[in-house]
């Protein structure tokens, strides 16, 4: 499993760039105090200070809250992500200039062997272990009404490599 560059800040202490505080958080509106734990949905990043909804909209589909060491799947990615997790300057909008909707109606595009190659810096090859054409974790959506009620079920699910679907969280609201 890769080493993490970053981590949970454990305590309430200001110290360093260890990320936000009670004092800061407290100061929102509304108040909260901070989880000091992963995100569990991209919605999250609204409340971090200055953050704002304007900025959020226009990244949203570009994130999401998955475990760190969860895998890009290159067949599903948009071609901003794409571009972005190469890490490749000199070719920028090689991905977000491709009709991916078209490619894909062919099958897998760009496959792993394509969108790995030719990576000669050492900095790129470390994209060849964080990407994959298959996804392992899923977010099912469920509408339910009884009666006159109506509410949403969010559930959270993660496929094991012999193919079990198991239900890691789930949730009641709406987005």
């Amino acid at each position: 499993m890769p080493t993490c560059w970053w981590t949970i800040d454990p305590d309430i202490a200001p110290s360093g760039n260890s990320g936000g505080e009670d004092t800061l958080y407290l100061s929102q509106v509304p108040p909260y105090r901070p989880p000091n734990t992963f995100i569990t949905h991209a919605s999250e990043l609204l409340a971090l200070p200055g953050f704002g909804r304007e900025n959020y909209l226009r990244i949203a589909p570009y994130v999401t809250a998955l475990p760190y060491d969860t895998d890009l799947n290159v067949c599903t990615a948009s071609g901003l992500v794409l571009d972005v997790a190469r890490n490749d300057p000199t070719n920028e909008t090689e991905f977000r200039n491709i009709d991916l909707k078209v490619e894909r109606e062919k099958g897998c595009f760009p496959a792993r062997t394509v969108y790995t190659n030719p990576l000669q810096d050492p900095l790129k090859g470390e994209v060849t272990g964080r990407i994959d054409e298959k996804s392992h974790w899923f977010r099912l959506r469920t509408n339910i009404r009884i009666g006159t009620a109506e509410f949403v079920l969010y559930s959270l699910l993660f496929v094991e490599g012999t193919n079990k679907v198991r239900t890691v969280q789930r949730s009641f609201g709406s987005e």
